[in-house]
């Protein structure tokens, strides 16, 4: 479940993909896009506000992803993230 609830964290600042694939996938990779930009923003101020700015309306959607359901259905979404394509890398990264 702290695994669970640190992604849904992590997911809330990353945003949703408008790409094909699972809405969770979806999340996933753009966590992974903005991991990697907000890497190599090195610190810089206003890159990182840039890229905040760029994600904002997709992390609200998937701020919301997890919004009203069970802990049943969050344990399926974990499951559902774990087998995401990009995960295993976004793991490597935080």
């Amino acid at each position: 479940m702290k695994k669970l609830t640190y992604l849904l964290v992590f997911i809330t600042f990353l945003g949703l993909s408008s790409c094909g694939g699972s809405e969770v996938c979806n999340c996933i990779d753009l966590a992974l896009e903005y991991s990697k930009e907000s890497k190599t923003a090195n610190g810089d101020l206003g890159k990182l506000k840039e890229l905040d700015d760029r994600f904002k309306e997709d992390r609200t959607k998937c701020m919301n992803l997890g919004k009203g359901k069970t802990d049943a259905e969050l344990k399926e979404m974990d499951k559902e993230a774990e087998k995401c394509p990009s995960y295993k890398e976004l793991m490597r990264l935080r």
